[in-house]
């Protein structure tokens, strides 16, 4: 589940374009009458028209002249500054000067702080932003509580059904499913989902994707029954949109097929993964990850039922694909040599799970577990 910062994807460029396309027109709070600032907002205004045409290396030096010029002409704990100070962030960060845009953002959002400005469109996008780049960066506290703080600003400004804000709900709650905060995630996934469910993205790709994150959430915290109905509401989405062959569909009958093992319907588990992984097989690259999954999932459920000697197969299959290509969420492949051993301990294969054990310990990262998935017989 995760992420990579580089410029503001689409969706957020384009509420900070249109953003900053109104801020022209409008005085801001508090700013003198007798002030004169067109001079910086026309070098602004000439700077932002180069950034929407792509050329932010030629529209940096118009808005550092922007903010110069405004500096002559008004205090710095003014709103006005608070917006420049965001427009160079932007622009920064499409220059790829990630420490110069954090440096802007944070100025703006202190000038905000310091004047008491109520939330704003400019004080969340900056939040928004300062806590994607600070996740990258690793400051996992500061990064989660930083993009909450971005949330209820947004839901300050927005309508409580605006598409922006399901966005923001979304990418945040995924971010607190990387560092396994599966309840904490799972209000901000159920705002998301409600407000797209409402909207025209209802019964479409996007809010079957919300929903199986949200059935993930409801599995890791223990709760497989509502996981499995949750699946299946995704998966009828998919079908609909995809059609049954499809490997977007295969992959939720498959999370589904999870669902059953872990309410302990192994024979139901074995059904559906043997359903997905036909389509996976079908519908993939031979060394797709998401095949290797499947695979295990399958010898996992198949070993549960006491078929071990059907399950090998599949655990060395997953153990084919090229570890590289593993998404890091996707089990490592010492997880598939620890159940092939398990498999022939089952089978009183003593010496044989012993030596695949012992070859799973080797490449074991430390603090990871090698447990038994399915009950001894």
């Amino acid at each position: 589940m995760t992420v990579t910062f580089q410029s503001p994807n689409s969706f957020v460029k384009l509420i900070c374009v249109s953003l900053a396309a109104m801020s022209w027109l409008l005085l801001m709070p508090g700013q003198s009458a007798r002030a004169d600032t067109s001079h910086a907002d026309a070098y602004m205004a000439q700077a932002w028209d180069l950034y929407n045409q792509g050329q932010p290396g030629q529209a940096m030096p118009l808005a550092q002249k922007a903010l110069e010029e405004l500096q002559l002409v008004l205090e710095h704990e003014h709103p006005k500054m608070a917006e420049y100070y965001y427009h160079l962030g932007l622009i920064s960060l499409e220059l790829d000067d990630k420490d110069q845009a954090m440096r802007h953002f944070s100025e703006a959002l202190l000038i905000l702080e310091t004047l008491g400005a109520e939330p704003d469109r400019i004080s969340a996008t900056c939040l928004f932003l300062l806590s994607e780049e600070l996740f990258v960066r690793g400051e996992v506290e500061h990064s989660i509580n930083m993009g909450a703080d971005a949330i209820e600003h947004w839901e300050a400004v927005l309508d409580p059904d605006a598409q922006e804000l399901a966005y923001f709900n979304a990418n945040f709650g995924r971010r607190l499913m990387k560092f396994f905060a599966f309840k904490e995630a799972q209000p901000f996934l159920e705002k998301a989902l409600d407000i797209l469910q409402q909207g025209p993205a209802a019964g479409g790709a996007e809010v079957a994707s919300l929903i199986q994150e949200l059935a993930f959430c409801h599995l890791r915290q223990g709760d497989p029954f509502t996981a499995k109905d949750l699946y299946f509401q995704a998966l009828n989405i998919l079908k609909t949109v995809h059609g049954n062959d499809h490997p977007l569909t295969a992959m939720c009958l498959d999370n589904m097929g999870r669902a059953y093992f872990e309410a302990g319907d192994f024979a139901a588990a074995v059904e559906v993964h043997e359903q997905a992984l036909a389509v996976l097989e079908a519908g993939m690259d031979p060394g797709d990850p998401h095949l290797a999954v499947c695979n295990n999932n399958l010898g996992e459920a198949l070993a549960a039922t006491g078929q071990c000697q059907e399950a090998l197969p599949h655990f060395e299959r997953a153990l084919e694909i090229e570890p590289s290509q593993y998404n890091p969420a996707f089990p490592p492949n010492y997880f598939f040599i620890a159940n092939m051993a398990f498999c022939h301990e089952d089978l009183g294969n003593a010496d044989q799970a012993g030596e695949l054990m012992a070859k799973a310990r080797e490449l074991q990262c430390p603090g990871c577990p090698l447990e038994r998935m399915w009950p001894e017989p």
